[in-house]
Formats: C-alpha cells, structure tokens, sequence
C-alpha cells in the first residue's frame, strides 16, 4: 500500500531566496533544467549555502540567521515558462534574477506558499528531492499546523 509520504518532494534553494519565496516576493524560482515536469505540491528547502552577493544587495543584516538547512514551508508548483534575455525584464519583479541569463532557464511560478511554524531539520539534495522517512511526521505535524489535512495528499497534482 502506497504511504502518504512516499511522494514528498523538496526543493534546495539558497538564502535569501528562500526566505523572499517564504515572503511572497520572488514568486518564480528560476533554474537551468532541461524540463521541469513536477506540478502541484512540494516542501521548500533552505539549503546550507547562502548567496552572500545577494544578502548584501538586498541589506540582510544577518544572513546567518535565516534557517539553514531546514524544511521551511511549502509551495506549489502552478506552471513552468522558459525565461530568455528578451522577457527576464517583464518578470523580473517576480523572479529576482539581476544579471543577463546565460541561456534560457525555466521558471517555476509559484503559488499557494506557506511557512512552518517551525523548520524541520534535513538535508538537502540537488533537484527535487525525496523528504527522507526519518522526518515524515515531523513534516506531517507541520503540514497540519498550517492547515492540511493530514488524510489529503497536498502532493498530488
């Protein structure tokens, strides 16, 4: 029988991105994939890297603050555009990205964007990622907490 959990994905992004995602401002996560095939539900990742240029260009004061490392939320995936030199300005108040892209990445747009009350602890991978078992309730108790109902599967297109 095939468990809830077993289709929790997430998502690695660097601070402070993660935390303008958790924000509502940058509502496109751009990436330089071939494809992106997954729509619906996922668990935002606060990788343990941060993007110092931008913590500075953007006046964190203290970017170590800022979860590292974590589950921090949860996001759906609503559509996917390819982003090219010519229409990075027309997004750009949605994706962030100040510099000319070397090629053509795809862009994640972004809805239904929750926080955690309280991070979960675990490591990332590249890509989307299964959430390791070892966390599956934690992750669930989070998931309650900001309204899912824990019979309804928020992963599923």
């Amino acid at each position: 029988m095939t468990q809830l959990h077993d289709n929790w994905r997430g998502l690695s992004i660097q601070q402070p991105w993660t935390d303008l995602i958790l924000r509502g401002q940058k509502t496109i996560e751009v990436r330089f994939w071939r494809s992106l095939n997954h729509r619906g539900g996922f668990l935002i990742h606060s990788s343990s890297a941060i993007d110092w240029k931008t913590t500075e260009l953007l006046g964190y004061e203290s970017p170590l603050s800022l979860p590292l490392q974590r589950l921090v939320g949860y996001a759906e995936v609503e559509s996917v555009i390819r982003l090219t030199n010519e229409n990075r300005l027309f997004y750009s108040e949605r994706h962030w990205v100040v510099h000319p892209f070397n090629g053509e990445p795809l862009g994640a747009v972004l809805r239904n964007v929750v926080s955690f009350k309280h991070p979960v602890a675990c490591k990332g991978k590249p890509g989307f990622f299964l959430i390791p078992p070892a966390v599956h309730k934690t992750v669930a108790n989070q998931l309650e907490q900001i309204g899912f109902d824990p019979a309804r599967d928020p992963f599923r297109k």
